[in-house]
């Protein structure tokens, strides 16, 4: 039995029910945004009986009538059924979108008040803009359900009438719902709407008032509460309750409504827990530092960031316990969070893995509990039962551990002996040999180029290493190790963004590369790994590699890359709206763009560019280090500085260094001059297209932290290349 242990920590939990409640309007910021109300409530399931509640008042209706999608949780409808509002259930197709003709048709039959939209498993919705009309259209409320996110984007809670979260589903808390009330442009909802509903802080009093009414009993929440924590403070205990067997997989929920109901009050335990999770810091990994530092970051980021770690790794499980029948939900990129992670197969293959996960004690699950009515039309509703009975899901919550989950896998795979086997290695020691090896995959990183391992040796008197790896006589990746020895017995040996796998490599040759670099590493005492490996979330993780390594952080390298294969025209119509806005101005300005690869011109950016990051107060890469890098990079033609100037005036530049067929962006400043005519915009734009002259294939944005320097950031992301991070940071002693 997998046990799930709890986050936060005991002693921070009586540290924050130990303060004064945080102030409503503190703990709503991160779903806070100009005309907009926020409260908090125990569930999203009050959230809907509220709205509903509303909906009856303003409109003096007796009957409202709620469009909800077949595809949704019954219990999530339990106080709507009890009230007595009228629900209607339009069909969703296989892959979770949504036949709006049928809705319409629908529509014609029984005029919605409310339609319910849903964002399933941290991927916006596809028809959100038709859901926006449809709603406008027949003068109905429209609700976007974003249970499965803990904080809304530009992408998700931005064009209903009302947006749901259930931030208990995702964090450490018994309770804890946020509803938002907008009251947009594109929104139906009115000034006069918003006194209607009355102060947030009364939102749960109203609905007692109406369960009151009913005679339907309220159970404090202080019980809720208090049940979870001693739930919670067995299984930190060790104290294991014989597991429950979970339903067979083809059992769909019966409808039961009980008729005592939790109190739509959040109580004090979970507002703290909130708190906790917006308010802390966590401690990770930055570029190539040894040494943990502090980001920036509330619990609720970090929380993503594990969860996006997270998210391959049940892969083995499910790939050895199926025989390869199952497999992954496809991940839609790094801005995507899962709630749960997905696999999907054959209805009766992903049934014999449902049972047999079941009988282990592992924590699988199926979602949702469908609406009696949809379970009782299966002709009607195809699609959700197509999909309820395709799919099962696994946790990827910060209480999943890697290390717990392998060993489940080295238990139930007798035959898997990757841990017994490992890739032959050899070293490199010519430069051109290094440079042909890191052609052979068009996308490389600056911190494994020759240039960045000769800078760092001369600058940080690193030792470095550059090997090759094999399988069977094929090489399948490099890796450029930088080692250092401290007090004549303690071995460091440090990996940035490597070993960079070579295109085609399989996860098992992958595993065997890892096993083999780990065990060479750290073969003597007091041998230590540091390691990034060059592995990114969007992709399948060889897990069982990385098993002998202590993951201490989700955090780590996030970037932007341009395709420069795109001709310009293509790249040009991928900008940000503003970005492309922003360079035409800069090129109808009378300011010219050059190339340079003198060292004169170095010598003056390098004084501007650390004027400028002491001006902005911004942390870059040490002047040493920074030097080191251009004069090695120039050595052998791979520093490039594009200059803006008007007449005898520099207004900014910028510094880019090629790797294999691939650039990085590495550092750049302008003055206030500059940014009047939007220099960055037209330098960054230029060495695009001079490098792709080059043969360049890809140009890495160098870098974003959308905590520390939004501003940067913001304007990497506008030239529309590809979003990507790297699975964080590893030890092994």
């Amino acid at each position: 039995m997998l046990t799930l242990v709890p986050n936060p920590s005991w002693r921070q939990w009586c540290r924050l029910l130990s303060k004064s409640p945080m102030p409503n309007d503190e703990l709503m910021r991160p779903w806070s945004e100009p005309n907009v109300q926020v409260g908090l409530l125990s569930g999203s399931t009050w959230s809907l009986a509220l709205i509903a509640h509303w909906r009856a008042t303003r409109f003096d209706s007796r009957v409202i009538t709620i469009f909800v999608p077949d595809y949704f949780c019954e219990s999530a409808l339990s106080i709507l059924r009890i009230v007595g509002f009228s629900i209607h259930f339009y069909e969703v197709r296989g892959d979770l979108s949504v036949d709006m003709s049928q809705l319409r048709a629908l529509c014609q039959k029984i005029k919605p008040d409310l339609i319910v939209m849903v964002h399933y498993f941290g991927s916006p919705n596809k028809n959100q803009s038709e859901f926006r009309e449809f709603a406008n259209v027949n003068k109905a409320w429209l609700i976007e359900d974003c249970a499965h996110y803990l904080i809304g984007n530009q992408q998700v809670g931005q064009v209903g009438d009302f947006a749901l979260y259930s931030p208990h589903k995702i964090i450490a808390s018994p309770s804890g719902a946020v509803l938002v009330a907008r009251f947009a442009t594109n929104a139906n909802l009115t000034s006069e709407d918003a006194q209607s509903f009355g102060e947030p802080m009364t939102w749960s009093k109203q609905l007692v008032e109406i369960v009151e009414k009913l005679e339907t009993g309220i159970t404090p929440s202080w019980i809720r509460s208090s049940k979870w924590l001693t739930k919670r403070l067995a299984q930190r205990l060790g104290i294991a309750r014989k597991p429950i067997r979970p339903p067979v997989f083809h059992n769909h929920n019966e409808l039961n409504v009980s008729r005592s109901l939790s109190s739509p009050e959040i109580g004090r335990l979970g507002r703290a827990c909130i708190a906790f999770y917006l308010g802390n810091a966590n401690p990770g990994l930055i570029g190539d530092r040894f040494l943990a530092t502090k980001s920036e970051m509330s619990e609720a980021k970090y929380e993503n960031y594990l969860r996006q770690s997270n998210s391959h790794i049940w892969d083995e499980v499910v790939q050895v316990l199926s025989g390869g029948k199952v497999y992954p939900i496809t991940d839609s990129g790094v801005n995507t969070v899962p709630y749960l992670v997905g696999y999907r197969g054959d209805e009766a293959d992903v049934a014999t893995l449902y049972e047999l996960m079941a009988s282990m004690g592992l924590p699988v699950t199926t979602w949702p509990d469908l609406p009696r009515e949809v379970v009782g039309q299966i002709n009607s509703h195809k699609g959700a039962h197509d999909f309820r009975s395709t799919h099962i899901y696994l946790p990827v919550h910060r209480s999943i551990r890697r290390k717990d989950i392998l060993k489940i896998v080295r238990k139930i795979s007798g035959s898997c002996k990757v841990d017994q086997c490992k890739a032959t290695s050899r070293p490199v020691i010519l430069q051109d040999e290094w440079e042909q090896l890191m052609l052979v995959n068009p996308v490389t990183n600056l911190l494994q180029s020759w240039s960045y391992g000769q800078a760092k040796a001369k600058a940080e008197a690193w030792d470095v290493r550059r090997v090759v790896y094999s399988v069977d006589g094929r090489d399948v990746a490099i890796a450029q190790l930088l080692v250092r020895r401290m007090y004549g017995v303690l071995k460091i040996t440090r990996l940035s963004r490597g070993p960079i796998f070579f295109p085609g490599v399989s996860n098992e040759d992958k595993c065997k590369v890892l096993t083999g670099l780990v065990r060479e590493s750290t073969r003597r005492p007091f041998n230590l790994l540091s390691i990034e490996p060059e592995l990114l979330i969007s992709e399948s993780i060889p897990n069982l590699g990385l098993g002998s390594l202590v993951r201490i952080s989700p955090i780590g390298s996030e970037s932007v890359v341009i395709n420069l294969n795109d001709d310009d025209e293509t790249r040009r119509r991928s900008l940000n709206g503003k970005w492309r806005n922003q360079l035409a101005l800069s090129e109808r300005s009378p300011i010219t763009i050059r190339h340079s690869t003198d060292h004169k011109d170095f010598n003056d950016f390098e004084n501007s560019y650390f004027q400028f990051m002491e001006e902005k107060k911004f942390a870059g890469i040490p002047r040493g280090l920074f030097r080191e890098i251009w004069l090695e990079a120039a050595s052998c033609g791979g520093a490039h500085l594009f200059v803006a100037e008007r007449e005898v005036q520099v207004l900014g530049s910028i510094l880019v260094v090629a790797h294999g067929s691939s650039a990085t962006y590495l550092a750049s400043w302008n003055g206030v001059e500059g940014r009047k005519v939007n220099c960055n915009n037209q330098l960054l734009w230029r060495a695009s297209c001079y490098l792709k002259e080059l043969e360049t294939k890809f140009l890495d944005l160098g870098g974003i932290d959308e905590i520390g320097t939004p501003t940067i950031s913001a304007f990497k992301l506008g030239m529309g290349g590809h979003r990507y991070r790297t699975i964080g940071e590893f030890l092994s002693f």
